[in-house]
């Protein structure tokens, strides 16, 4: 048998699906799909010192962090906005809260616009 790796970003994303119960989405309100699976987000980047936890990690599809990174070079004050959005959701510490989802659906549509000019 070859090497098995261990990856801990795999590991948070399970421990935080427990948590957080996405119940279809993604903090970023991204549809979660067999094609658009859930990825560990850095709230602080790894190259800032962020580490690999709980508390700085955000459950993002791939479509959604795709579309982050994107947006952190277009619209860094929008960026920040979702930054401070998945450091709140870490401190309930359980399910997305109907005001939180409210926000990151009013946050998903101006990123949209900024990524497509709509």
């Amino acid at each position: 048998m070859g090497k098995v790796y261990h990856n801990v970003n795999q590991e948070l994303v399970r421990a935080m699906i427990r948590i957080y119960k996405p119940n279809g989405l993604d903090w970023m309100s991204y549809q979660i799909t067999n094609h658009n699976i859930l990825t560990f987000h850095h709230i602080i980047k790894k190259e800032q010192a962020g580490r690999s936890s709980l508390e700085n990690g955000a459950l993002l599809t791939q479509h959604a962090h795709r579309h982050l990174n994107m947006l952190e070079t277009r619209d860094y004050g929008l960026y920040l906005e979702w930054t401070a959005l998945f450091q709140d959701i870490n401190r309930h510490h359980g399910p997305i809260t109907e005001q939180n989802r409210k926000y990151s659906q009013e946050l998903k549509k101006y990123t949209q616009k900024v990524l497509y000019r709509k």
